[in-house]
């Protein structure tokens, strides 16, 4: 189900891009960022808790 819903964020991705609308005001690229960057933000703390669990005391 996920993927047919991101698969349907893309095609809107793609109506906006192909109208010319203004990609800052397209609702699914809008929606896309926020999921994958909530997904990048999380990947990096775990990555900073890693690197502080691995320094020298």
């Amino acid at each position: 189900m996920a993927i047919a819903a991101r698969g349907l964020q893309i095609a809107g991705i793609c109506v906006c891009l192909l109208g010319g609308a203004d990609l800052a005001d397209c609702a699914c690229l809008r929606d896309v960022a926020r999921a994958e960057g909530e997904k990048q933000v999380e990947a990096l703390a775990r990555g900073a808790l890693e690197d502080w669990r691995n320094l020298p005391l």
